[in-house]
This record gives structure tokens, sequence and C-alpha cells, in this order.
């Protein structure tokens, strides 16, 4: 019997701490194992999800570019001489060519001072007042024939004070008060300057300015009457009549002026650079196919990339060694697949049976695997992935834009001139739906009283030339007409319009008026030009012989009232114009009717696209908090309970290994006891006589 004790054991000579180990490990191999397991599948799912939900971002990305109706109406226009002419168009233009000659170009009036050696002469000071209109001038012999007021456009004015009173003062005041005219100083020569003031282009553009000169003489040549140009003083230098451009549209000869055309052709914006009467420039407008379909393209490039990302998680090699992707029979995954699968091959409501799905403009999904292995960053052809008939979707595009345009945006159409389609809400349902109006909106209006019947002029002087008045809810500053003799109630009517919107507080709060002059009743006519129960106009101040002469007089006019009635026999919100539907199914639709009649007015047949579905189905499990965020949380939550379960897997080996090491400590004690009693006895035999003790070796 050995008598050696080992460390550790110091009885039994065991490595207790080793059997221990070996003990603890044999119980934490396993569960580890699993946990490790466990934890790398659920990080791989969580990768898979974030890869996922990145697919799935860039194909709302690439469908969102197709869901606004707008995409569908972008027209490209091409003009065979650009030095002549160019053009952009709308939405609302027509696809067609437009032979164009130029054969004059739109010009602006300019009046130029007389020299002065010095930009910094003085010149004097006053008020400078400018009207806009047409001016029957000659130049030589000089003749002053007349002038007639555009009453589109306000009158103007600008004041000269004495820190303004220089050359330079006054080409700077007249600039800073941002009333369309353009002042300039010319250097003409040695120590010689004028100040030319220029009109924006077109022949009712010219200008007309009167002076109120600080010296009281008004029309002579000193002070700042040097200014003048009107009927009663010349005092300025035409050196530009103002003309209109004339430009002939297949055939048809037509005036603007300006060398922007915005009227001339629906849609169309032209600009000249120059006339030519011997060239004829053909303007092309086409539907922009080419944008169209490389959004279409970019489209079905994205999706096949997002299928592909589906397939590479959701794979399994049935005739292979079994391997499976990570999301491999995932509901969520699975599900979302049927869904966008589901979307991309149905037909659209509400369309009609030409233009209705995604096969009929040649996109269709492939039904077997084609060439699966590919350059790396290339796509495979697998089942499910769309793929294009060039063929086909160019002949829908070319035949048939518009409807192509519906298949995948938000629209409607409409049966009347007077409706147009505005907007609508994720709450609005397809759907046909008659458009019913019980109240057209009207603008405010006021009538003045029956007063001069202009058989002979009306002059207006310092008893009838002011007033004030309030528009939609703001308050006019004293307005001022012109002093002299009104031979027609029109051409006082065009200076009422022209000062009232010539008005600085009006103007700065985006109001207008209209003026007419009402023949058979010999009164003048007011209105707002805006729509609905915002819509008022009041006179709240006038002259003493306004009321008598001219028929206006304090008092309210009618308020305007905002459109009323239903579409699809449902309720509607009108405002102004726009008619809002608040319905179970029209609910967001909104409509502009310009028209006045009441009853049936048409129809407006909704649809919604492919676009809209396909973002939205996506947009479940994108959005944050959605469904693969909610199956990351889940996830999230498994690697906690791992983290919960190998916290526990500690606590219970600690818990084994000091139970261990008491049993293994005890055992150790009683061997070390045993050892002891052996080695006693051995001693006392060895001292008994006759006795032959032998050591173990």
């Amino acid at each position: 019997m050995s008598s050696v004790v080992t460390s550790l054991g110091l009885g039994s000579g065991v490595d207790v701490a080793g059997l221990v180990e070996s003990l603890l490990d044999s119980e934490r191999e396993p569960v580890e194992t699993r946990l490790d397991s466990k934890e790398e599948l659920y990080e791989a799912q969580i990768s898979a999800y974030g890869s996922l939900k990145s697919a799935a971002y860039e194909l709302q990305g690439s469908i969102g570019n197709l869901d606004a109706i707008s995409t569908f109406k972008t027209k490209n226009v091409t003009s065979s001489n650009e030095s002549i002419l160019t053009a952009t168009a709308s939405s609302i233009a027509d696809e067609g060519s437009y032979d164009i000659v130029v054969s004059n170009k739109a010009k602006a009036h300019s009046l130029a001072t007389t020299t002065f050696s010095s930009v910094n002469d003085s010149i004097g000071t006053g008020t400078l007042t400018f009207r806009f209109g047409t001016t029957d001038y000659v130049k030589t012999p000089e003749s002053y024939n007349g002038f007639t007021l555009n009453e589109d456009e306000a009158t103007k004015t600008v004041t000269i004070g004495s820190g303004d009173n220089s050359l330079a003062g006054v080409r700077d005041a007249i600039n800073e008060a941002d009333i369309g005219v353009q002042a300039t100083i010319v250097k003409s020569g040695a120590s010689q300057y004028q100040l030319v003031i220029t009109s924006d282009t077109g022949s009712d553009q010219s200008m007309e300015i009167t002076v109120d000169d600080a010296d009281d003489t008004d029309t002579d040549s000193s002070g700042l009457s040097m200014l003048a140009f009107n009927s009663s003083a010349t005092n300025l230098e035409q050196v530009q009549a103002a003309e209109d451009a004339l430009v002939s549209v297949n055939g048809l000869t037509v005036s603007s002026s300006s060398n922007t055309l915005t009227s001339v052709i629906s849609g169309i914006s032209i600009d000249i650079t120059k006339a030519d009467e011997d060239e004829s420039v053909t303007l092309s407008v086409e539907n922009d196919t080419s944008g169209v379909k490389s959004l279409i393209e970019d489209f079905v490039e994205t999706y096949n990339s997002f299928i592909n990302t589906i397939s590479e998680y959701n794979s399994y090699d049935a005739g292979g060694d079994g391997a499976s992707g990570v999301l491999f029979g995932d509901a969520v995954l699975r599900t979302m697949t049927s869904e966008i699968r589901s979307l991309v091959s149905s037909s659209v409501d509400g369309l009609g049976t030409t233009i209705s799905s995604l096969a009929s403009i040649g996109i269709s999904s492939r039904v077997y695997d084609g060439i699966t292995d590919v350059e790396e960053g290339e796509l495979p052809q697998l089942a499910g992935m769309l793929e294009i008939d060039e063929d086909m979707l160019d002949n829908a595009l070319s035949s048939y834009f518009q409807e192509v345009g519906a298949l995948f945006a938000p629209t409607a159409t409409v049966t009347a001139s007077s409706l147009t389609y505005i907007t609508s809400t994720s709450e609005t349902k397809v759907g046909e739906y008659s458009v019913n109006i019980t109240q057209a909106a009207t603008q405010a209006e006021y009538e003045g009283a029956s007063a001069h019947d202009y058989s002979s002029a009306l002059t207006i002087d310092d008893d009838n030339d002011t007033f004030a008045i309030q528009v939609d809810g703001s308050y006019s500053s004293t307005i001022t007409l012109s002093h002299g003799d009104y031979s027609t109630g029109s051409s006082l009517a065009a200076e009422i319009q022209s000062k009232i919107n010539g008005d600085s507080v009006l103007e700065s709060n985006g109001v207008s008026v209209s003026v007419s002059f009402d023949s058979d009743n010999d009164r003048f006519v007011l209105n707002s030009s805006s729509y609905g129960s915002d819509s008022s106009i009041e006179i709240r101040e006038v002259d003493t012989n306004t009321t008598a002469e001219l028929g206006l007089s304090v008092a309210d006019g009618t308020d305007g009232v905002d459109v009323a009635g239903t579409i699809g026999g449902e309720p509607a919100l009108g405002s102004g114009q726009d008619l809002t539907g608040s319905g179970v199914n029209v609910s967001g639709l909104m409509l502009t009717y310009t028209g006045s009649t009441i009853g049936t007015i048409g129809i407006v047949n909704f649809s919604r696209g492919i676009s809209e579905s396909l973002y939205n189905v996506l947009d479940s499990y994108t959005t944050t908090n959605g469904l693969l965020d909610s199956k990351v949380d889940g996830l999230e939550g498994s690697l906690d309970d791992i983290d919960i379960e190998r916290e526990s897997l500690e606590d219970k080996l600690e818990k084994m290994e000091a139970r261990y090491l008491a049993s293994f400590n005890a055992m150790d004690l009683l061997v070390s006891n045993y050892n002891s009693i052996g080695s006693y006895l051995s001693e006392q035999l060895s001292l008994l006589p006759g006795v032959t003790m032998y050591n173990d070796k």
C-alpha cells in the first residue's frame, strides 16, 4: 500500500480539480453547443431580415417613381432651329407637330433722357406715375396721338426724394420700386450720360409717365418734369417703340406681347430668340416614352433583385445535401412573397380591357428557372422574376401612353370639360362616380348704382378721384384715380381696375379685382378674383362726388359662395371651386368645378394603379415597427433568452462544482484517515516479535 499523498487529493492521490472540471465540461458542452447553434441561426436570420428590408426599400423606391400620374404626362419638345426658337411643354400639351414662322420679335418700350455730364447731376424731386398700355406716338414729325390703358396692368408710382434726385439716384429708386420697369444709365460719349427707362415687351406695355414735380410745374423740361412722357409733355426721347411678337403657327398668324409665348399652343411655352420670316421652324411634341420606359425597366430590375434576395433566404436544395436558406419556411416571408407576386400578376380594377395588367404591356413572370450560373454582380434567371417583351412595351408606350400611366399611378378621368381631377388619398376607393352640383362657386361682387351714361365725357377731378376698398379681408390704402376726361365707361373701368390692383397693400396680400362697366344699367361692377366663401368686396371710403358721378358708395358687396354638391351620391365639401369627397367611397377625391351649371355634370372614373398597392404592401413590412421589425424584435428577444440560459447554466455549474468538490473532499478526507490508520497498524505490527514487514514496490 502506498503512503504517497498527492496535491488536491491529499489523502487519495486523485486529481480532484481535473475530475471536477471534466464533469462540468460534460454538462456544459451539449448545452453550449445547442445555444451556440441557436444564436448563430438567430443572428443569421436577423441579418437576412435586414437584407430583405433593404431590398424591399429599394423596390419601394423604384415603384414610387411610377406612383404619380404626372410622370406619364411629361412631354419632350424639339425645335428644328433652336437659334430661332426653343420650347418646353407642360402635362396638358398634346402630341403633334407645328410649323412656326417668326416674322417679328417683341420689343420693349424704351425712353431716354437728354444727356448729362455726370451721373451725380441733379434732376429734381417729386413723384413719377407709370401707366402701361398702348401709345399712339409718331416720332418724326413728332405727334402724341393718344394712350389706351392696359386694364390688366396696375398703375405704379415712384417717389423721388432729396436723396434720390441725381441721375443715379433716380435710376436706383425706379429699380428698387420693382414696378416692372428697368432703369439704366448709358454712357453715350465723353462726359455724356443718359438715363434709359425700359418697360416689359409688347405693344400694350408702353409707358405713360406723368410727373408730380416738387417745383409745381409738371410738364416743362426742367426738374423731375424732364422725365414726363404723356399727351401733355414728351420730354423723354422714344428710342424704341413697344412691339408685339408676330408668329405664324401652321399658317395662322398670332401676336404676343412677350417673346415667351404661353397661350399660342395649349401647354407649350415657346421662347423666341430671333425673327426670320424666311424660315419655317418645326416644333415636335412627343410623350416622354423613353423616360417612362427607363423607370419601368428600373422597376423590373429592382423587383428581380428583390426576388433573388427572397430566393437566397428561402431556398432548399432537395437534390443535393438538403441545405436550406436561413428563412426557409418562414411564414412572414411566404406571405410577403405571395402578396407581392399576386399584385404584379393581377389586373388593376377600374381600367379598360386594352391596358389593365403588367402582362398587357409585355411584362410577365418567368414560369421556370433559366440561367442560374452567372457572373458576380449579375442576377440569375429565377422562376417568379419579371421579363420584358421589348416590342410589346414599346408599342404600349407609343400607342397607349396615358393608359400605361393609369396602370401604374392613381388617376381619374372625367367626362366634362368643366371638371378637373386634382388629387385623391389612400382612402379613395376605385370606382365610377357621378358628380352632381347643387351650387356653383361664385366670386364676390359689388354692383354700383346707375350714374353717368357717357353721352358726354366724365371728368375725374379732386372731388371724385379717391376711394378705399376692402377685398377678401384686405383693406386698401386710399386709391387715387388719374385726373382727366373719360369718354367711355369701359375706359374708366380700366383705370379703376388698374389703380385697385396697383395698391401696395392689396398686391402684397395677393388679392385683386376685375372691373367692368354695365352699359345697360350705366354702372360699374367690381368682382374679387377669388372664388368661394372667403371672397368678399366692400367700398369703405369715397370722395365727395364719387357716389353721384361714379355710382360707388360705402357699402358691402355680395360675398362669394363655395361650390356644393355630391360625388357618387356621397357628401362632398366645397372650398372655392374645389369639391372634395367625404363619403365612404370617395373620401379625399378632389375635383375642381369651373362651370356654372347646376345638376349632374359628368362622371369621374377613379383607378388606383399597381404602384400604390405594391408600395403599401411593402410598407406594411418595411415601416418602423412593421412586420419585419416585429420578426427582428422577436429574434433579438430570443438572443436575450439565450443570454439568460447561459447565465442560468453558469449558475447551475457553479452549484454543481461546489457539490462535486464537497463530495470529493469528503472522500479524500476519508481516504486520508484510512491511510493514517493503515500506517499506524503497519507501525505497530512491525514492533511485534517474529513479524517481518515488506514494503510494496
